[in-house]
């Protein structure tokens, strides 16, 4: 938000864009990750509420849902406690290749999209949540349920 707050005016002169990278987390559940699906949440309605503050000043804002990607991210990840995480994160479906999401937002942002759902499992879940969300939570708990037991 501060990032987005320092150059949007910069943005808004070159007719820009705002790309948001958040998850399946800003729109569903996800077991055992509450932080995490709380700033996702927030991420989402940061850039849908800053798209129609932006209205008519041609900038572009993208909020991209996106399935687990090949990234060093979880590296230097920390647990609750702060110390580092040593518990190896599990996946749901194919990891997307950095390369591949980059491409596919790209894409995204060139046809004037408002919203990408990045991979087949996003777009899965978005169709599950969306239209039964109990179906989904079912199914959320029972990849993610090992979370709790931690």
């Amino acid at each position: 938000m501060y990032c987005t707050r320092a150059a949007i005016e910069s943005v808004a002169k070159t007719i820009g864009a705002v790309i948001g990278i958040a998850s399946i987390a800003g729109f569903a559940p996800l077991c055992g990750r509450t932080g995490y699906a709380a700033a996702k949440h927030g991420l989402a309605g940061f850039l849908n509420t800053l798209r129609t503050e932006m209205e008519g000043t041609g900038v572009s804002i993208l909020l991209v849902y996106a399935q687990y990607i090949q990234t060093n991210i979880d590296k230097n990840a920390l647990d609750a406690d702060g110390n580092p995480n040593k518990n190896e994160k599990t996946t749901t479906g194919n990891v997307l290749m950095p390369d591949e999401a980059a491409e596919q937002i790209v894409n995204a942002l060139l046809t004037d999209e408002r919203q990408l759902l990045l991979g087949e499992i996003a777009k899965m879940s978005w169709d599950v949540y969306h239209s039964d969300p109990q179906t989904f939570e079912n199914i959320m708990m029972e990849q993610n349920r090992y979370v709790l037991e931690q």
